[in-house]
């Protein structure tokens, strides 16, 4: 059953041309930042493929990402001629003030799996990632999604040490990169497998210009919460300074008070592509006990 809208419906067909119609409609899990749907369609001679919308259905999202629809399709774009694994755009809908947008793209085979078998693997694509040409991303920059704020500690953080060590590194030794093309919101979410072959990497909205550092680390964040900081350390070794970056980059800033009722939906986003949700208080032991772990490493 699928909650596809009557309005997105329409617009697919129109984008798809008038020799292919959608006949099937799935609701995906996963996304936080807009509705997804798994689309079958066919053609008047019967052939069939799947494709994926992206519907975004009101101005929530775009407060903070007002370009997102125009960055997502000029991302992949830039990848179409690349060796990425990573879906190709069918059709775009920008925003017209408040009325629906949307992403229309090809489905790749595969789903998320959190245990990520083959680390090298995950490795070998974020590689590849990194080697695009960054000017096909020159307008959409890196910056820390704490970059701004005051870094006030959250209720339930116990170590006030750690907290305040952490926050004068991110504020006087802030680690420093190439410009490289990234995904920005690189984790195991997003990662799509076959059996032990890595098949596709996707949701690329965040994606900019900006230091790989930042991939690895936020993948090592979502590790270390998932599972535990020496399982991020066994697979996807990192640098010290950038996991407190994707520490701080982890939290809500724009809200007051949100951290406090950390973890939020993300957590509920991955739970239900199948990933292990721990505990809340396991879940924030994991924090702590990364951002220890890489405080103690830079000494």
């Amino acid at each position: 059953m699928s909650s596809l809208p009557a309005a997105a419906r329409a617009w697919v067909n129109t984008a798809i041309g008038p020799d292919e119609l959608v006949v099937a409609a799935r609701d995906m899990p996963g996304a936080t930042s807009s509705a997804l749907y798994d689309l079958t369609t066919m053609t008047r001679l019967g052939a069939k493929r799947h494709l994926v919308l992206r519907w975004y259905p009101d101005d929530a999202f775009f407060v903070d990402e007002p370009a997102a629809i125009e960055r997502e399709a000029a991302v992949l774009e830039a990848l179409a001629g690349t060796d990425v694994p990573a879906p190709r755009l069918v059709g775009v809908l920008p925003r017209d003030g408040s009325a629906p947008g949307a992403i229309l793209m090809t489905h790749l085979a595969g789903s998320a799996s959190f245990e990520l078998a083959d680390p090298g693997a995950v490795t070998d694509v974020l590689e590849t990632i990194h080697a695009v040409d960054p000017g096909l991303l020159a307008g959409y920059r890196y910056s820390g999604y704490h970059e701004g704020f005051d870094l006030i500690r959250p209720a339930w953080w116990r170590d006030t040490v750690a907290w305040d060590r952490a926050v004068t590194q991110t504020q006087t030794a802030r680690p420093t990169g190439a410009d490289r093309f990234i995904h920005r919101d690189f984790h195991p979410g997003n990662l799509l497998w076959h059996g032990p072959r890595l098949t596709g990497v996707v949701d690329w909205v965040n994606a900019c210009v900006g230091p790989v550092g930042i991939d690895v680390a936020h993948c090592r964040l979502n590790l270390a919460i998932l599972w535990s900081p020496e399982r991020a350390d066994a697979i996807l070794p990192g640098d010290p300074a950038w996991d407190i970056e994707a520490a701080f980059s982890g939290f809500d800033w724009s809200v007051p008070h949100a951290n406090d009722d950390w973890p939020g939906r993300t957590p509920d986003a991955l739970a239900a592509l199948g990933a292990p949700v721990a505990e809340r208080r396991v879940a924030r032991d994991r924090f702590e006990a990364y951002v220890r772990r890489a405080l103690a490493e830079l000494g």
